[in-house]
């Protein structure tokens, strides 16, 4: 890239400042035309780490990563922006997206695309003659426009006025073919779906393998070609959208695509084909760019474990476009038992005589489906979403929306979700069976606004959210949240911080209730070694007049008193439990100690990561006399704990993506304000470990 400056910008200089598409976009145009002539269509790359990565690493072309690649990811989104704009006004024309990038990416791909109006010779010449025009010189674009024209003598100002002055969506589609079977007088009939418009080459496959090319001219030049030329199309924005191609193919057809080159700068390209293409393909999980010219899906077996199913065997797929429309995440499990981790309570281990027995209740099936669609065309950044579950005993069933507001740190999201558990052995596979409410349909509308920012010494996340039981639900309830998380640098320390606060009315269902020490049991089932037993130990959990020793992060945060009922004794001589309710304040503090205990494992820094760090909470729950629904909010005595933890975790499985890091959290709450009756000294050894950060 930096070799083509040379040329544009060296030779051909410009304001980069004022208009910078005229150096870098075509600069980057050249760089993969320059790489395509060396060395070929596919890229010269560096062979991969190990034996696993080589197996599956696919051949880069040259044009997709240097061109298409960033244009289509944009594109697809309706993130791409005019052009003709100065440097500092891209963050005002695109607001999602990479803005100012695409005076490289949308550059490059307007002029393959000139060269797919012009023809590959008259294009060349044309960019010889403007090099040649303007080297030693300053063009604008107006004198960029200019040269193309009067070069090649074609009126080029509706290709320009629409690539480079508006943010207009080129797409074009197969509509309908009729008459695939018959010899001749079939009908292709085309969609001009975007508002821009191009001249169209179309490619007919015969049933007899036969190749037939047509080109259907937008205006009166028709390019050097040795297609059929066809009637001309002409239209614009919502006119003449729709094109009939009468055409005679022996013995039918079998396929239809539009511009089998890959130049046009179709922003959705699965529907260019009679058929929309579709290639499967192993779950590899090693990283490779997404393929715009094909509807992507992966699969692979599935092998997962936990208590109560014992080993469970399945299949994974999970597909899309672009990795944004239509995504689908599907697992599927057989449960056989084998090796289950009962509870020591549970009847199989108490009554069976023979050693290794299993629990037979257990669902014979497993599986979780989600799909979710990017909604651009009704509003920039929006995605529509939908999911259904029978895993770990729990059916849920949800549907909703998100939107990425286009100053791109805000989202707006809504959902709604019912969900239930429905016999005594869906129970069996909670880690805290006695928390959740069987038989009892749980439906909610869930609204949230998430916020993210910079501040001057660090970065801050910002939630609100809203709840409110949905129709049909078992129980009547309502909770709105504020959650603030901020990261702040102090020198070579760096301070966590966590403030929430939720107001609750109404009979809040155990599962969705606000904890004291940690996540509700909702929340732990969207985590996939916390949602069932086998991966705790059982004598680290239940609720008590003692602390335990597992506290996963969620709720008021209190660490210190995971598995402590937190018991609050009312003036008349009432207790009440306040490990759990509806409403409560907390904060909690972590101050990494990374840069003065640092830990560097050689090799293996990329893989694994160790935090060392102090931390501190503090919160109160509300809770009402008499556990009335509709009584008098009162609020518990404040409590908090303070001490110092670990965190290890593996940030990459070797040369393994897309799989989320693992954390193994060890903390020790050596002080608590308030003492459990078992305890005496404020000061002692405690220990939880937790999967994740607290916070």
């Amino acid at each position: 890239h930096e070799v083509g400056h040379n040329w544009f910008f060296g030779m051909v200089g410009n304001n980069e400042t004022y208009r910078a598409f005229l150096d870098e976009g075509f600069t980057q145009f050249l760089t993969a035309w320059g790489l395509e002539r060396i060395d070929g269509d596919t890229l010269v790359e560096e062979f991969a780490e190990n034996r696993y990565q080589r197996r599956f690493q696919t051949p880069q072309l040259a044009r997709e990563s240097e061109v298409y690649d960033g244009y289509q990811r944009e594109a697809v989104r309706y993130h791409v922006p005019r052009i003709n704009v100065h440097s500092d006004e891209f963050g005002y024309e695109s607001g999602l997206g990479f803005g100012y990038g695409h005076v490289y990416y949308k550059t490059a791909v307007m002029l393959y695309n000139l060269q797919y109006v012009l023809g590959d010779s008259l294009f060349r010449s044309a960019m010889r003659h403007y090099f040649d025009q303007w080297h030693m010189c300053h063009p604008y674009p107006e004198d960029m426009r200019q040269s193309f024209i009067d070069h090649t003598k074609v009126d080029l100002n509706w290709f320009f006025d629409q690539w480079i002055e508006t943010d207009k969506r080129l797409d074009y589609a197969v509509k309908r073919v009729k008459g695939v079977h018959k010899d001749a007088g079939q009908t292709i009939m085309l969609r001009r779906k975007g508002d821009m418009q191009m001249p169209i080459d179309l490619q007919v496959i015969a049933r007899n393998g036969t190749v037939h090319d047509f080109y259907v001219p937008n205006n009166w030049f028709v390019k050097r070609t040795d297609a059929t030329v066809l009637p001309r199309w002409i239209g614009y924005d919502d006119l003449e959208r729709d094109y009939v191609a009468h055409v005679d193919i022996p013995t039918g057809i079998a396929s239809v695509t539009i511009d089998t080159t890959d130049r046009l700068g179709d922003h959705y390209m699965l529907n260019d084909h009679m058929m929309v293409p579709v290639s499967v393909s192993f779950d590899h999980h090693v990283r490779h760019p997404a393929d715009r010219r094909a509807y992507e899906a992966f699969v692979r077996p599935d092998l997962w474990w936990n208590g109560y199913d014992g080993a469970k065997v399945g299949v994974h797929l999970n597909s899309s476009y672009l990795r944004y429309k239509h995504k689908v995440h599907f697992s599927t499990w057989l449960n056989t038992g084998i090796g289950q981790y009962l509870p020591p309570t549970n009847p199989a281990l108490q009554l069976d005589s023979i050693p290794g027995n299993t629990d037979t209740d257990f669902d014979p099936i497993s599986f979780n489906i989600r799909y979710e669609n990017g909604t651009e065309k009704l509003l920039k950044g929006s995605s529509l979403f939908a999911h259904a579950r029978l895993l770990d005993g729990l059916q849920r069933y949800g549907a909703g929306a998100r939107w990425q507001m286009p100053n791109g740190r805000t989202e707006i999201s809504g959902e709604l979700v019912y969900f239930v558990r429905q016999d005594s052995s869906d129970l069996t596979y909670l880690l805290y069976p006695e928390q959740w409410e069987l038989g009892r349909l749980n439906g909610a509308v869930d609204l949230g606004i998430r916020h993210r920012y910079d501040h001057a010494q660090g970065t801050g996340d910002l939630r609100i959210d809203m709840r409110s039981s949905a129709v049909g639900s078992y129980s009547g309830y309502a909770q709105v949240r504020f959650t603030a998380i901020n990261t702040t640098r102090l020198g070579p320390l760096q301070l966590r911080t966590r403030g929430i606060a939720q107001y609750g009315s109404g009979r809040t269902p155990r599962e969705s209730a606000l904890y004291l020490a940690g996540a509700s049991p909702e929340d732990m089932m969207e985590n996939k070694y916390t949602r069932s037993v086998g991966f705790v130990p059982y004598d680290w959990l239940g609720y008590g007049a003692e602390v335990n020793h597992f506290q996963q992060g969620g709720g008021l945060g209190l660490r210190g008193y995971a598995g402590y009922v937190a018991p609050e004794e009312l003036e008349d001589g009432q207790v009440i439990n306040t490990y759990r309710g509806n409403s409560g304040l907390g904060a909690s503090g972590e101050l990494d100690l990374d840069g003065l205990i640092p830990w560097r494992p050689g090799k293996l820094a990329r893989y694994v990561h160790l935090d060392v760090y102090l931390f501190g909470d503090v919160g109160m729950m509300g809770y009402r006399a008499n556990n009335l629904s509709n009584g008098t909010l009162e609020m518990a005595a404040p409590r908090a704990d303070a001490g110092a933890g670990v965190a290890f975790t593996i940030k990459r499985f070797g040369p393994l993506v897309d799989i989320r890091p693992l954390t193994i959290r060890f903390d020790m709450p050596v002080l608590l304000t308030a003492l459990p009756a078992a305890e005496q000294d404020h000061f002692g050894f405690r220990y939880v470990v937790g999967v994740g950060r607290s916070f």
